[in-house]
């Protein structure tokens, strides 16, 4: 294990590289980051260099080795050995500190126990948000390769997903699925989402890239929402269409048959009618007619209500 007090780990005591974590334990992915659909929706993200507002409390250091962390990263590699501070510094004086800020001490901890194949010291499981923390990280210094084979393990220790799953978490869950290349929990993650959601989704600050999906008109929202939000409201749209549609094909019906007027269709169409407003009207989607971004339902609540519609006698 790692020599360690409360604020060390030396996860190599020969390591030239310090990384000092500035403000750790950040809020993350926390209801009150939901800002609406955001350009960007970034969590605070660390870039590796110094601040003024640099503080020597409230902080956590690793030692760690250069090579492990130069083979492992992209990220690390263009700071250590390229022509910045850090890499002159490295290069002069043969150690450097790399400060970075905000990020989950036992996230970069675990993280780091991969990067220098100390995988007798990591958990066998992990909680969703613990993971999506891993995995925030992971992203940003760009060493997927390293960490993507131990997800298996510790995804298989989530508990299932339900409607009643907290909604941060089921996006957490997208930004695992789509770190690690997991394809197939991505689409039954999206899917759940968009059918579960009462309300306009949010990234909850997670970075999701612009790339990922669809493009979204300018002022541009952050696309992963915008997919996820116009899934969501067109699948709903098609249904309450389909309501109101119903209501007005029976309202304007002309109860014609062979013979003309038919009062036996014309008993038929308002009783229909009736019955079909009635239970609209009691699931609160007859008028005001329900509209984008439909707070307050869900694409699956509003199926099953429609299962119990009832036809008249």
């Amino acid at each position: 294990t790692d020599t360690m007090t409360a604020n060390l780990h030396i996860i190599d005591p020969d390591g030239e590289v310090t990384i000092v974590l500035h403000h750790p334990n950040a809020p993350f992915a926390a209801f009150d980051k939901e800002v609406g659909n955001d350009n960007n929706g970034d969590i605070d993200s660390p870039d590796g260099d110094t601040s003024d507002s640099r503080q020597e409390h409230d902080e956590v250091r690793f030692q760690v080795s250069a090579k492990h962390m130069i083979l492992a990263s992209p990220v690390f590699k263009r700071l250590l050995k390229g022509p910045w501070k850090e890499g002159t510094e490295l290069a002069k004086q043969g150690s450097v500190e790399v400060v970075v800020d905000s990020w989950d001490s036992e996230a970069l901890l675990i993280l780091l126990n991969i990067l220098h194949c100390r995988h007798r010291d990591l958990p066998h499981e992990m909680s969703v948000e613990q993971l999506a923390k891993i995995a925030v990280i992971t992203d940003y210094y760009d060493c997927h390769a390293s960490v993507e084979i131990f997800t298996d393990m510790w995804v298989k220790s989530f508990r299932p997903a339900s409607s009643d799953t907290p909604f941060n978490e089921m996006i957490m869950r997208l930004f695992i699925a789509w770190v690690f290349r997991r394809r197939e929990a991505w689409d039954q993650v999206h899917i759940d989402v968009m059918k579960w959601s009462q309300r306009s989704i949010h990234s909850f600050g997670l970075p999701f890239p612009d790339r990922l999906i669809g493009n979204a008109p300018s002022p541009r929202p952050n696309p992963v929402t915008y997919g996820l939000n116009k899934g969501r409201e067109d699948a709903m749209n098609t249904i309450i269409d389909s309501l109101h549609g119903s209501v007005t094909k029976l309202i304007t019906s002309t109860n014609e048959g062979e013979n003309g007027f038919d009062k036996r269709c014309f008993d038929c169409g308002s009783s229909m009618l009736g019955a079909l407003m009635k239970q609209m009207h009691s699931a609160s989607l007859l008028w005001p007619r329900p509209m984008p971004p439909f707070d307050g339902l869900s694409f699956d609540g509003l199926v099953k209500t429609l299962l119990v519609f009832e036809n008249p006698k």
